[in-house]
């Protein structure tokens, strides 16, 4: 892992009033702790130390691309590229829902962004923070 993004929603009744989004990268960090996923750094998959001004200006020109697809409504592309990076999509891993740990796997997404699981033969949909991924469990 070299990056991870966070969300954080603020609701308004039933509406969504607003979204921050928060965007880490390890970018030149030479060595990491011990995590129960292996950390990494731009730097260390390369080789070589990067300029922070030009990864900044990529990941903004990348960004401002994305938020131009959003606005011309080209949620489709969107969506098969959101989906084509999906992590363990269609492979078969632990997962804990309310305490109990089981064994499923993601096959997308519902209409409204929940995760759906499929588990025992039937796929159920769940909500942010409804349902956690056991990395402990599946990494060797």
């Amino acid at each position: 892992k070299l990056a991870g993004v966070l969300i954080e929603n603020g609701i308004s009744g039933k509406n969504l009033s607003h979204s921050i989004i928060g965007i880490g990268l390890n970018l030149n960090q030479p060595e990491f702790p011990s995590f129960p996923v292996e950390a990494s750094s731009v730097a260390l998959e390369r080789g070589s130390a990067s300029d922070r001004n030009q990864v900044l200006d990529q990941l903004l020109d990348s960004l401002m691309l994305r938020y131009g697809q959003l606005e011309n409504g080209e949620t489709s592309k969107l969506e098969s590229d959101y989906m084509a990076y999906l992590f363990m999509l269609d492979q078969p891993g632990a997962f804990v829902h309310q305490g109990k740990q089981f064994t499923g796997t993601i096959r997308g997404l519902s209409d409204v962004g929940e995760l759906l699981v499929e588990s025992n033969g039937k796929i159920r949909t769940y909500g942010f923070q409804d349902i956690q991924y056991r990395l402990d469990v599946n990494s060797h």
